[in-house]
């Protein structure tokens, strides 16, 4: 599976190099919505695989041009314990991967 991933996030590098977009100054979004869920999907279910089945749906917002890729608590009794991945849409740099990100 990290091979898979590692190969995704190569095209995508590959592809923004090509169109002018690595430098990451571009005002518009490089990728999308769906392209970021992807990315973020494929990233934290092979980090946490055995933690994803109860995360889904997985939401997605875009702050400040970061998507930002989150799942859902668990139960009431664990509120804010959530899996998370940072993506910056413009270049596709991913910032942070972790637990229990607040939404702003």
């Amino acid at each position: 599976m990290k091979w898979f991933i590692g190969l995704l996030i190569s095209i995508v590098f590959f592809s923004v190099g090509h169109i002018g977009g690595a430098e990451g100054n571009n005002k518009e979004p490089f990728i999308n919505q769906e392209l970021a869920l992807k990315i973020g999907k494929l990233v934290l279910e092979d980090k946490y695989p055995s933690y994803m089945k109860g995360q889904k749906p997985l939401q997605i917002v875009l702050e400040d041009s970061i998507w930002v890729v989150s799942g859902k608590p668990l139960s009431k009794d664990e509120v804010g314990k959530r899996v998370y991945i940072e993506i910056d849409s413009r270049n596709c740099k991913i910032y942070k991967v972790g637990f229990n990100r607040e939404s702003k």
